[in-house]
């Protein structure tokens, strides 16, 4: 059985409006998918929360190994120490998702954003923040 997460973030627009959305797949079926809206946040901060509320989500459907796939090169290379965190936000946001992961097996890799589950999960992103300005 694999279970992994696709997230994509999208960070303030003109009126500082954003979204965080993530897909979970369990033996390459879509089982759960959500978006959230943000507000006032960078394109990394809707990265990380977008790979966060994912790692959330499993760990509390209490899967102990998983992969959470990003389309955010920075932040899959912060989050494998690659790439240092110089930003207060981020550095925040890198400790929250890594309180979160805890003990759990949590490997975090690079997709292109041409991934289908990216993809997805950017089209929510979109309509998310349609929505928010209205």
């Amino acid at each position: 059985m694999t279970i992994e997460s696709f997230s994509d973030g999208s960070g303030q627009n003109a009126k500082g409006y954003g979204s965080a959305s993530f897909i979970i797949v369990k033996d390459k079926y879509i089982i759960y998918q959500e978006t959230i809206p943000l507000t006032g946040c960078t394109n990394n901060q809707a990265e990380y929360a977008a790979l966060t509320q994912a790692a959330t989500w499993l760990v509390k459907g209490g899967y102990k190994e998983f992969t959470c796939y990003v389309d955010s090169e920075l932040v899959a290379k912060q989050v494998a120490g690659t790439y240092q965190v110089t930003s207060i936000p981020l550095i925040s946001a890198l400790q929250t998702f890594r309180d979160i992961i805890g003990h759990h097996t949590c490997r975090v890799e690079w997709v292109p954003r041409t991934n289908k589950y990216i993809q997805i999960a950017d089209k929510m992103n979109r309509a998310q923040v349609r929505k928010m300005m209205i």
